[in-house]
C-alpha cells in the first residue's frame, strides 16, 4: 500500500514494504528504507521508534482517506491509497464527462447515492435535482447540467459510483 506524507519538508511517497514481527516494519520513506517500531497506540494517537529516535503522533480529525496528525510537534496528513480515486474509476465502468458527450450528466464525486429525484422520460429544467450523493457523512445534490428530458438514468438508491461515474444521460 502506498501513503503520501505532506507537511514534513514538503511531500514524500512512503510505502511498506516489509514486517520483521510484532509491531515491527521495514519502511520506504522518499526512496530510503527504515525500521519501524510501534511502541504503543490507541484512539488518541501511536508511539513509535523509526531507527533510534522514539516520536508521538497525536491524531487530529481527517477525512475517510487521511489521517491528520501532530508529530513531534508538526501538523501533517497521511493520504492512503494515494491512486483509490483511479482504480475505483477504472474498475467502476465509469465514464468522464468529457469522453461522455455533452449530453452525460457526471458525478462531481465518489459517495453513495442517497436518493435520486428524476425517473427515465422525465422533463427536467437546468438545476433540477438529479440525485443526492453522500460521502464521508455530506451530502451533496447533483444538479442538471441543461435542460431536457432524461433519456437514461445510469444510478438507483444504494449504488456506490465513482467520481465521473455517468448518472445520467439528457437530451
Amino acid at each position: 500500500m502506498k501513503y503520501r506524507i505532506e507537511g514534513i519538508d514538503g511531500e514524500h511517497e512512503c510505502a511498506i514494504v516489509g514486517k520483521s514481527g510484532s509491531g515491527e516494519y521495514v519502511v520506504n520513506i522518499g526512496g530510503r528504507e527504515h525500521e519501524l517500531r510501534i511502541v504503543s497506540a490507541d484512539s488518541r494517537g501511536v508511539d513509535f521508534a523509526l531507527g533510534s529516535s522514539r516520536h508521538r503522533a497525536v491524531y487530529v480529525e481527517g477525512g475517510a482517506l487521511e489521517t491528520r496528525m501532530i508529530l513531534d510537534g508538526v501538523e501533517m496528513t497521511v493520504v492512503r491509497h494515494t491512486g483509490l480515486d483511479e482504480i475505483v474509476y477504472k474498475n467502476s465502468g465509469g465514464r468522464s464527462e468529457a469522453g461522455a458527450g455533452k449530453d452525460a450528466l457526471a458525478s462531481p464525486i465518489p459517495g453513495k447515492v442517497i436518493s435520486v429525484a428524476v425517473g427515465e422520460g422525465d422533463e427536467i429544467a437546468k438545476d433540477d435535482q438529479i440525485c443526492v450523493l453522500e460521502a464521508m457523512k455530506m451530502q451533496v445534490t447533483v444538479k442538471a447540467h441543461k435542460s431536457g428530458t432524461v433519456k437514461s438514468l445510469g444510478v438507483k438508491t444504494g449504488d456506490t459510483i465513482a467520481k465521473g461515474f455517468a448518472i445520467a444521460e439528457i437530451s
